[in-house]
């Protein structure tokens, strides 16, 4: 690590520098070289100059998962300013609401809502920068104009003094959910309006052959 990155110096007789993980001392090193020149443009001495970037590279490399885990996630993620206009979206989110990311960045969440539904929107606004967090379900609006049913969970993002920077949103789309407890519903009533329909009596029992 040491050697080549001088060697690259002396060679190009330009900065050079390399990061390179050491086995034998098990820590992430940043090695660099900046040559020094003679009036006749030879390289006649190298400065080196070595750092421990071990923490360093933990931290992007947990940033990196952090990333990944973000944009492969079925659930809608957005980060919104105080004032509602969206800072970053991942691909779920943008993609239920039938947009690309680039469309939705800089916008205001508005445009996900009809103008019926910005009165309970903005009641979750106000309690989640009331009290740190808010959970419910509100509809959403697409981008061809149809609804769909979500389950929203917001939370305020503070900064190192604690002070509200943004908020921090996740969304799932419940259709599916919402349609098989329609059908669930539906089943209980045609069940419920046959028993009433027999007129002998009905006598319900579990496995254990005892009466419900």
């Amino acid at each position: 690590c040491k050697m080549c990155v001088i060697s690259e110096c002396i060679k190009k007789g330009k900065p050079a520098y390399i990061e390179k993980y050491v086995d034998e001392l098990g820590v992430w090193l940043d090695a660099r070289a900046y040559p020094l020149m003679d009036e006749d443009g030879y390289v006649v001495r190298v400065i080196e100059h070595l750092r421990d970037i071990t923490e360093l590279k933990e931290a992007e490399e947990k940033l990196r998962l952090l990333s990944v885990a973000i944009e492969q996630s079925t659930e809608g993620i957005a980060v919104y300013d105080l004032k509602g206009n969206l800072l970053f979206a991942n691909k779920t989110f943008a993609g239920m609401h039938g947009y690309t990311i680039d469309e939705i960045i800089g916008r205001n969440y508005s445009m996900f809502y009809t103008p019926e539904q910005m009165e309970s929107v903005n009641d979750a606004d106000r309690k989640v920068k009331k009290d740190g967090k808010f959970r419910g379900e509100i509809r959403h609006l697409r981008k061809n104009g149809t609804t769909f049913p979500a389950e929203m969970s917001s939370s305020l993002i503070l900064d190192d003094s604690g002070t509200p920077v943004g908020i921090l949103g996740t969304v799932r789309d419940i259709t599916e959910k919402k349609r098989a407890e329609s059908r669930i519903r539906e089943s209980q009533e045609k069940y419920r309006s046959l028993m009433d329909s027999m007129d002998d009596p009905v006598y319900l029992m579990n496995k254990e052959m005892k009466y419900l």
